[in-house]
């Protein structure tokens, strides 16, 4: 399991380390110098050869370790790109043969504002604009009971670059709301989570505190909404706690763990395991909850929408979870 500690977090200071180099050191004081010998022309001139020698060495090793870090980094992604195809080979075919739990929703096609508020209505910018201001935007949060909105990106594997810039890529201490890079970004997975930093100001993920001292937010309006370009999900706000980076909670499944070789059992295995992580996720939300929580039908394995923000000291350890589960899917007519 990969822990969200070893992620870079929003508040998680790196350490900068300096090192220095000595000098040369020069003759001991008083040291006699060597007199002149017949052999000196000779060990200078052997000298000279020795250093000519070394320069194409250098040389050849310098290109090696250039091509040796490229030969990492197409390694990397490589195995990135087979982890990523045996993922989702692990998950159709976990899918394909659970019909106990098949992990679905409500699916209605319908036009916008049948059940969920019309985009237009509560936000200027158009998905298109949003799209072409910015390659790596995946859809629009809303939040109605914090009267938030934000755009939402994602970079597979960086959770770093747009906690340190805004959505139009400017550097920002205030960031953006983001996909877990190692989430996928339509949402699908069992659990997605969503980072932001913790603003003073409430901006950002800051105003998640307002549901700790006043829950009746959530119980009047429980519902948070993410649009794409092509669906509006409907997530209704089940659990909210203080916790940490160890809690479990932001302990999610690494496909990297898995071998590469499907048995016949491979699938079976693989949705067993995911079950069972599953409900050792949900199983305590209720009672760690601070507020009253709604009652929520899990043998369908509905996906889970995680807020995530920094909580207590600044570049502490401490977290604030806002646990979403998603209750219906609309997809848009074109």
């Amino acid at each position: 399991m990969r822990k969200q500690l070893m992620r870079i977090l929003p508040g998680i200071c790196a350490a900068l380390l300096i090192s220095g180099c000595a000098a040369p050191a020069g003759n001991t004081a008083g040291e006699a110098s060597p007199s002149p010998s017949a052999y000196a022309d000779s060990a200078e001139s052997a000298a000279e050869a020795q250093q000519t020698e070394a320069q194409p060495a250098d040389q050849a090793s310098d290109g090696a370790l250039a091509q040796s870090g490229q030969t990492a980094e197409a390694s990397e992604a490589e195995e990135k790109e087979k982890a990523e195809a045996l993922r989702k080979e692990l998950l159709t075919a976990a899918g394909e043969e659970d019909p106990a739990h098949p992990n679905d929703v409500t699916i209605t096609v319908g036009s916008e504002g049948e059940d969920y508020p019309a985009l237009a209505q509560i936000y200027s910018r158009s998905q298109a604009e949003l799209k072409e201001l910015n390659p790596n935007y995946v859809g629009i949060l809303y939040i109605p009971a914090l009267k938030q909105i934000y755009p939402v990106t994602w970079v597979a594997y960086d959770n770093d670059y747009f906690l340190e810039h805004n959505f139009e890529g400017t550097t920002s201490q205030t960031g953006g709301i983001i996909v877990d890079g190692w989430n996928q970004p339509d949402l699908s997975d069992s659990v997605t989570t969503l980072h932001g930093h913790n603003m003073k100001d409430g901006s950002m993920f800051g105003s998640l505190q307002r549901f700790l001292s006043s829950p009746s937010l959530a119980e009047e309006n429980p519902y948070v909404y993410f649009y794409t370009e092509e669906t509006v999900k409907k997530y209704r706000i089940y659990s909210y706690f203080t916790t940490n980076i160890y809690d479990r909670v932001y302990d999610i499944p690494e496909f990297y763990e898995w071998s590469e070789e499907m048995t016949e059992d491979g699938a079976k295995v693989f949705r067993d395991y995911l079950n069972n992580w599953y409900d050792a996720f949900i199983y305590d939300l209720p009672e760690r909850a601070v507020h009253e929580v709604p009652e929520m039908n899990f043998e369908k394995r509905p996906r889970i929408l995680l807020l995530s923000t920094c909580y207590g000291a600044p570049h502490g350890t401490d977290r604030l979870p806002l646990i979403c589960v998603l209750e219906s899917e609309y997809y848009l007519d074109k």
